[in-house]
């Protein structure tokens, strides 16, 4: 496998990781579908965004640990949003 395949494998297996901020809450039927075909077809950026704005919407509360997740896949992927800014206001003490 190469480096490229390598990395791609990582994205994937950290946001099925992050799967479950989604399925575990009344708005997964709106939002699961979506983020689930994106993770399956490689749109990596479009599903971290997709999460952020499922937790923007529904303002679930978050750990600071799941919030460094979220970054790191920012940070990987190179996305440069709004959306960590906005997610520090949801981060539970």
């Amino acid at each position: 496998m190469g480096d490229r395949e390598a990395q791609f494998e990582d994205v994937k297996t950290r946001l099925g990781n992050l799967r479950q901020l989604i399925s575990g809450s009344e708005a997964a039927g709106r939002y699961l579908p979506l983020y689930d075909e994106l993770v399956r077809e490689y749109e990596f950026a479009l599903a971290l965004e997709t999460l952020c704005d499922f937790l923007l919407e529904v303002a679930v509360p978050i750990d600071a640990a799941t919030l460094v997740q979220i970054n790191d896949l920012h940070r990987l992927m190179k996305v440069e949003d709004t959306c960590i800014e906005k997610l520090w206001k949801l981060v539970r003490p």
